[in-house]
């Protein structure tokens, strides 16, 4: 939904009774046993584990009609847009993906910046505290609510349609619950369409940002690190919230006065798709220890990296840094993380 920010200054065993049966007909001269066959055991019942299934099987396309995204976003046509490697946090859809959520995206083609976002994503591994999405007033950035649809847990954000710095008329808030509403409304209709399963359990554990710094600040020549970077672009909302605490994403970032550098880690993501690399203009590079790397290209402001390994999925940004730094840098994170 974002694009990339510029440089500073810029996761019943059946028990079978075996049936045994002996028996001794007596005899006048001696008692012969005659065995009787034991009762061959039962199959064992094994588990059926449900694989993850995404909702719509992963087509964004089935969420709305034409006529529900010029209600919702007020333009006479919508384009979707998702998934982006160019965004932040990068490529989020494909860590729902990983327990059964499905995240979209839309731009419409009227005033303002219109666009609708839609996250569906198994409630079962939605936290308490995160299940409900209050949409607040006024939202000076994006407007939000969350609704438990049978079971599934639905986020939808669309943009405020006045100014951050006063506060909305009664005419514009409607407006904006309107959307929300019409939003919720389409979603409900699908019923059971919705429901994705977040298949086995799994325990994932992310690479403490501690474990990171050493090595990368090592690596790029940060010098005298803050933690975090000089932005007020960064990862944060329900969505990345929910995922994260399923141990699916985490974010790391340091900075000086002339170095900046982030990792974003999607455990189990595996590679970007062969349209989200085209995209960026990708071009395959080495890194050591990576099962498959890329150079973002098609980034004019500064270089970034993509890096897999162990289906684990690593992007590597920043400034002030050479293309070669980050990939010692991309090095150092797989050597940690894999």
């Amino acid at each position: 939904m974002m694009t990339l920010r510029r440089a500073p200054a810029a996761l019943a065993v059946a028990i079978v009774l075996l049936a045994l049966a002996g028996c001794a007909q007596p005899a006048p001269a001696a008692s012969t046993p005659t065995a009787t066959p034991s009762a061959s055991p039962s199959p064992t019942a094994s588990a059926t584990v449900e694989p993850v299934r995404v909702p719509f099987d992963g087509d964004c396309a089935r969420i709305f009609t034409d006529d529900d995204l010029v209600t919702i976003t007020g333009g006479e046509s919508s384009t979707h847009s998702g998934g982006s490697l160019n965004a932040i946090p990068p490529d989020l859809p494909a860590s729902a993906a990983v327990v059964g959520g499905l995240d979209c995206g839309w731009r419409g083609d009227g005033a303002g910046g219109a666009y609708v976002w839609v996250t569906l994503i198994p409630a079962s591994v939605v936290p308490a505290e995160l299940a409900q999405v209050p949409a607040d007033e006024p939202c000076l950035v994006h407007c939000q609510r969350s609704e438990v649809i049978g079971d599934t847990w639905a986020l939808v954000v669309v943009p405020p349609v006045y100014a951050a710095e006063r506060e909305p008329t009664p005419e514009e808030s409607a407006l904006v619950q309107g959307r929300l509403d019409a939003a919720f409304q389409a979603l409900r209709a699908h019923g059971a369409a919705l429901a994705g399963s977040p298949g086995p359990d799994t325990e994932r554990v992310l690479p403490a940002c501690d474990t990171l710094a050493g090595p990368v600040q090592q690596a790029v020549g940060v010098s005298e690190p803050v933690s975090g970077y000089p932005t007020d672009l960064f990862p944060e909302g329900p969505t990345w919230e929910v995922l994260r605490s399923q141990g699916l994403v985490e974010w790391c970032a340091w900075y000086d006065a002339a170095v900046g550098v982030e990792v974003f880690w999607q455990a189990d993501a595996g590679p970007p798709s062969d349209e989200a690399l085209a995209e960026v203009a990708a071009e395959p590079i080495d890194v050591p220890g990576a099962d498959v790397a890329y150079t973002l290209t098609g980034r004019a402001d500064a270089p970034a990296v993509v890096v897999v390994g162990d289906n684990h999925r690593w992007t590597l940004g920043g400034y002030g840094m050479s293309l070669d730094a980050l990939q010692a840098a991309a090095a150092a994170v797989v050597a940690q993380g894999r």
